[in-house]
């Protein structure tokens, strides 16, 4: 069992969920009013719009769609923090692991790895070689409220039947097991484990993806929008851009995007993620969406069978 916490409007919502066999999570909700928290809120309209996408339905009950365009570079993306998105040098996939790190492994390969900003959990490609490593995609995933990282890296970023043949490296940022995040103070727990990895193994310097669940996904959208130089593309599953406008407006690159929301969810409905798609369509992004008969629940087949796949030819400029 474990406890997902959203915010709709100043309601708490804790969702207490058990995986069933087929990777869906089923839910029974508790309510309690509490103040809203920075870390968990949503910039979401109120006003509720139709969904923009179309395409061929799927065995799931969902639509598939995607909206393309150029992307474009530019100067330094706006946000809070004031540091700069400063952006790999362009061409090669950058250096190679600068020290070597310790890997207990358990028994489904996953091991856990400490930055100076707190803990994560790994994943490796089967073929990857320590004493001779090529450089690889990186996957960095960001678990909902009530979930932890260790839980997010075996459903999401890792899916069991997807891992024998996993391409990519995978790492679930700790530091907020069993609670929310906080968009104002968490980004620094991300960007250390990704600085931190990345010397002990050798991810592709234009290909690393954000993937983020529910508030997750808050915290993944304002990393991938406000610093997107650092990163090929950002994944989402059922969440929304928090202060949406700004961050579409000051995102460096038309960075890749890759998004699924459920017609049932309350917690972020369709007039919400309706409006985020809207925008970064707009606004010219190249998004790839995906529109499910379900509510909030997250599954691990919308990872394995839509979401992680969108990756395999994205590259940062």
């Amino acid at each position: 069992m474990k406890g997902e916490a959203e915010l709709r409007g100043g309601t708490r919502i804790l969702e207490t969920m058990s995986r069933t066999p087929a990777g869906l999570f089923s839910a029974f909700t508790l309510i309690v009013a509490v103040p809203l928290a920075s870390g968990c809120s949503d910039d979401a309209p109120q006003a509720e719009s139709s969904s923009s996408s179309s395409g061929a339905t799927l065995s799931s009950g969902g639509t598939d769609s995607t909206s393309s365009s150029s992307g474009s570079t530019g100067g330094t993306s706006s946000g809070t923090s004031g540091q700069p998105d400063a952006g790999p040098p362009p061409g090669g996939p950058g250096p190679a692991p600068a020290r070597t790190c310790a890997q207990a492994k358990d028994a489904m390969g996953f091991f856990k790895l400490t930055s100076p900003k707190g803990d994560y959990v790994v994943r490796l490609p089967a073929d990857y070689d320590v004493k001779a490593p090529k450089a690889y995609p990186m996957v960095v995933a960001i678990h909902g409220c009530g979930d932890t990282a260790r839980s997010f890296a075996e459903w999401a970023a890792t899916s069991y039947t997807g891992r024998p043949a996993q391409s990519y490296i995978a790492i679930s940022i700790g530091g907020r097991d069993g609670q929310c995040w906080n968009l104002q103070a968490d980004e620094a727990m991300v960007l250390g484990a990704i600085d931190d990895v990345r010397q002990c193994f050798y991810a592709h310097d234009r290909k690393i993806v954000l993937a983020g669940y529910s508030s997750g996904g808050l915290l993944a959208y304002q990393l991938g929008l406000k610093y997107a130089k650092r990163f090929a593309g950002i994944l989402i599953e059922h969440s929304s851009i928090p202060g949406r406008a700004a961050l579409v407006a000051g995102a460096s690159w038309k960075i890749n995007v890759a998004a699924t929301g459920g017609k049932l969810d309350t917690d972020f409905p369709p007039s919400v993620y309706n409006a985020d798609w809207a925008a970064l369509k707009g606004a010219g992004f190249p998004l790839q969406t995906q529109e499910l008969n379900i509510d909030h629940n997250g599954t691990g087949d919308e990872w394995e069978k839509f979401l992680v796949p969108k990756m395999a030819t994205w590259v940062a400029p």
